[in-house]
């Protein structure tokens, strides 16, 4: 759950204020943190989100235009890469212009007032899941694509065809959309009062606030939402169960390689040469992902079981994952384009015609003089010789 670890931080105030059916929940200088904006938080929202926003929503874009645009790049590695890559851009999409719209329209972060039920059950609560999952089974299914084919290339010709990499990634996003369903279910909106007058006297905050929680206590029960909020458990631990498994069959490619490098020569030196790159850009692809995803995981098993985090590094680790997690949706670009040759070659190939516009425009712009002064005749033969060079 993206959201989960600010969400349920104030959830125990909020069922305490049902269960208790008190007024309002009161806001003092202890408990302020828990409802208001922080500095790093404005940071986060009007400087870093739009950044990573930009560049993750447009890199990821682009991966997916050259892989259909370009033929050679429809390997079956680059079709995983292509999912890996829309999961990235459907979770940025879903996940973060929901904190410019709360940011917009309140100066409490859990309002979500502007937002509504649907919204909250399918933008806040089911679509990053989804997305998420899809990228962590994304990546294991490429680590055991790259091993059968690295570890045992006889098989991997029978087993990795492109046809089954198709039906991976369907049945990979349907599975992952299944398992999050009954989050839509349990997940909805809460209504709260807000007592601000022990904090200041100032009219600015909402004293009516709209949450949304991944499990609505008012429609499901106490009982029943604690059941649910510790069965999240499961997410976290499998997501975190990977790592162990991706890194020891890299291990062992890591290892195949080196023998091979030592073994071979010529053009089969040459082919391992091109394995290794491929293998180096998902080591270090992998690596990003295990590096920025691990700490909100942790963070919210943590919050799951209500493990108590001091106060003064409660939201410093809370804004440093969440920052981490959302850099991994928009680094694997910039990753592709730095270690693979093929990568940057097929970009320019697919946004060549960007650049040839931009040369015909240059060119057009520099022989207006040359018609001034040459005969029509030579000015034409000039611009079909620069037209076949196109």
């Amino acid at each position: 759950m993206e959201w989960s670890f600010n969400n349920t931080t104030t959830a125990m105030a909020i069922q305490q204020n049902a269960l208790n059916e008190t007024r309002c929940i009161e806001v003092t200088h202890d408990n302020v943190g828990d409802f208001t904006y922080s500095r790093v938080d404005i940071a986060m929202v009007t400087v870093f989100m739009p950044i990573v926003f930009v560049v993750g929503v447009i890199g990821n874009a682009m991966v997916v235009y050259v892989f259909f645009r370009v033929t050679h790049m429809r390997t079956v590695t680059n079709y995983y890469l292509a999912s890996l890559a829309m999961a990235d851009l459907f979770f940025l999409c879903s996940a973060v212009p929901v904190f410019w719209v709360q940011y917009s329209f309140t100066n409490v972060p859990i309002d979500h007032t502007a937002l509504g039920v649907g919204v909250c059950k399918v933008v806040l609560t089911f679509s990053p899941d989804v997305c998420f999952i899809v990228s962590t089974m994304t990546v294991v299914v490429l680590t055991i694509e790259r091993y059968v084919a690295i570890c045992w290339p006889m098989k991997f010709k029978t087993i990795s065809t492109k046809p089954k990499a198709v039906t991976t990634i369907v049945l990979t996003w349907v599975l992952a959309a299944l398992y999050k369903s009954p989050q839509i279910y349990f997940a909805g909106v809460m209504a709260n009062c807000f007592d601000w007058s022990q904090y200041t006297n100032s009219s600015e905050y909402p004293s009516d606030v709209i949450t949304c929680d991944f499990c609505s206590i008012q429609s499901h029960g106490m009982r029943t939402c604690e059941i649910w909020r510790r069965s999240l458990t499961l997410d976290n631990l499998l997501i975190l169960m990977v790592i162990p498994v991706i890194l020891i069959l890299y291990f062992f490619i890591a290892l195949q390689l080196y023998n091979l490098s030592k073994s071979t020569t010529g053009s089969a030196a040459s082919s391992t040469r091109m394995k290794q790159q491929v293998i180096r850009m998902l080591m270090v692809t992998i690596a990003t992902y295990i590096i920025c995803i691990t700490p909100f995981r942790v963070l919210n098993l943590l919050n799951i079981w209500s493990y108590k985090i001091p106060p003064n590094m409660k939201w410093a680790l809370v804004n440093m994952a969440r920052i981490l997690q959302y850099t991994n949706a928009a680094v694997n670009p910039i990753i592709y384009n730095i270690m693979s040759d093929k990568y940057r070659q097929s970009f320019k190939q697919a946004f060549g015609f960007i650049c040839i516009c931009c040369s015909s425009v240059e060119k057009k712009h520099l022989k207006v003089p040359e018609h001034n002064h040459n005969q029509d005749g030579i000015t034409h033969r000039v611009d079909r010789t620069d037209q076949s060079q196109i």
